[in-house]
């Protein structure tokens, strides 16, 4: 069932776009190829967040008008993804490493624009066992968050915790990116949770 999971998700079109439009890909390996060929030639052209559901905006009504999946908090809708945001390892080895040691989900990554072979940066994106609420993701994605500074060094790398709310920007690859691609397994979200509560 993990398998045919849909994933559905929202598309911005630049960094400003604050009512993205809602997508769906059939399973994780249609999304995972939507996203890594969406690639940008820079920086903020491109998105993916959460899916949104659709409202009034509720914070600037008078501003955003009528109804729209706007980028919003309480808009978010369940995502069948966890998204991490690796702004600086220790070093390249490191970088490496973690790119190994990922392996053991199913998922993808690539680096992003502020990426150096020297000092890299870069993006992951795992497969949930399920779809899991803006909490619940924040939740699980702190826990993994943890396990691989209890694995690597708590500052072995430098985690840009933003990205594990629903409705902020994911930005897509970069032409020139560098893609991984991870063969495990779905993140098990109840075991996870279950840990945590713990």
């Amino acid at each position: 069932m993990i398998a045919t999971l849909e994933i559905k998700y929202s598309r911005g079109r630049d960094q400003y776009d604050n009512a993205p439009t809602q997508r769906s890909a059939l399973n994780f390996d249609e999304f995972e190829n939507n996203v890594l060929n969406d690639r940008s030639s820079r920086k903020g052209m491109a998105f993916i967040c959460a899916p949104l559901t659709s409202s009034a905006h509720y914070e600037k009504p008078e501003r955003y008008l009528g109804q729209n999946n706007w980028r919003l908090k309480n808009l978010v809708a369940p995502r069948a993804f966890l998204p991490f945001d690796f702004d600086g390892f220790v070093s390249p080895e490191t970088f490496q490493e973690a790119v190994r040691y990922l392996q053991r989900y199913r998922g993808f990554g690539y680096t992003t624009a502020s990426h150096k072979k020297e000092a890299p940066r870069a993006r992951a994106i795992l497969q949930a066992s399920r779809p899991v609420s803006r909490d619940e993701g924040i939740v699980i994605c702190h826990a993994l968050q943890a396990e691989m500074q209890a694995k690597f060094g708590e500052n072995a790398i430098k985690f840009d915790d933003s990205v594990y709310r629903g409705e902020q920007p994911i930005y897509t690859p970069l032409l020139m990116s560098e893609v991984f691609r991870f063969g495990g397994v779905p993140v098990d979200v109840n075991a996870v949770l279950s840990s945590a509560e713990n």
